[in-house]
Formats: C-alpha cells, structure tokens, sequence
C-alpha cells in the first residue's frame, strides 16, 4: 500500500487497486486543495482508471465549485463510491450527483464494506 497526504485528505493506494480517499476531519477544502487531490489521484492511479473510495464522514465545508470540479474530472475514475455518515449527508450528496452528474458512475453508501463491494462490480 502507498499513502499519501495533503492539506486535506489522505489517499492509500490499496492492495486491490482501490484509492481510498479520507478527508481529514473539519478541514475545509477549497477548490486549490481539490486540484492538489487530484493531482495525487492521477499520481496513484499511474495513468490507468482506478476505483476510488471515498470517505467524506468527517468532512468540513468545501468552498465554491469543489464538488462542479470533481464531477467534471471523475472522466479519470473506473467508479466512485462516497461514504457519508448521516441522512442529511446522504441528502446533500444525492442532489450533488444529481445536479452535477459525474462522467463515473458515482454512488453513496453509508457502509464502507458496501461501498467496496460495489465498486469491485464496477471493474472494467
């Protein structure tokens, strides 16, 4: 496993292929620190479509067009599954995927081992 860390995430490049991306608790996230992710996703990925899981349960705020960027660069994900912790999070996240509709098929979960099942159906 490779790990890697930036301002407001961690990402591990799992044993199986999947980039688990955790958000560090409370930090907010400005669209600056969402092309750093990227970034690190694309340097994980080693120019091949990856999985990637996502776990937004201790997230902070992001500011003004983070969430349009992901949806817009998901074109480099094989899959995307967000793990959120609450109603209202899943709420939040559904309306994001909906008005934003991200190139990669994107789901919410609110288990990780049900967010990882999938996404292993989602291998191409």
């Amino acid at each position: 496993m490779k790990r890697v860390e930036t301002p407001t995430c961690v990402y591990v490049l799992r044993d199986d292929g999947i980039v688990h991306q955790t958000s560090k608790p409370g930090v907010r996230q400005e669209l600056e620190d969402a092309r750093a992710n990227m970034r690190i996703f694309h340097e994980l990925a080693g120019g091949q479509k990856r999985l990637l899981l996502v776990d937004l349960r201790e997230s902070g705020p992001t500011g003004r067009g983070v969430r349009e960027f992901y949806a817009e660069n998901s074109v480099h994900l094989m899959a995307n599954a967000l793990i959120v912790g609450s109603g209202l999070s899943e709420m939040i996240g559904n309306f994001f995927i909906k008005i934003n509709q991200p190139t990669a098929p994107t789901r919410l979960f609110t288990s990780e081992m049900a967010a990882i099942t999938w996404l292993k159906t989602q291998q191409r």
